[in-house]
């Protein structure tokens, strides 16, 4: 971007990198073999996706009725 003023503000393009956090994972629990996967944790994202799952076909539903109901069939 080229300021056209002096009392324009440049500009600066952000990257991906600038928004995005590092999360570091501390396992509550560690088999003997290394495995680090917590169970409630993998059940909780299972249940998160499928909340997700319903609620985007619910939108693709309605959105669906929309255009049937745009185009006079529905």
């Amino acid at each position: 971007m080229t300021s056209t003023r002096d009392d324009h503000m440049g500009g600066r393009r952000k990257s991906v990198r600038d928004y995005s956090s590092d999360e570091t994972r501390k396992p509550y629990e560690t088999a003997p073999a290394g495995n680090a996967i917590v169970l409630e944790e993998q059940m909780m994202k299972l249940n998160e996706t499928g909340i997700q799952h319903k609620l985007m076909t619910e939108l693709y539903k309605k959105h669906l009725k929309m255009f049937r109901t745009a185009i006079g069939r529905g």
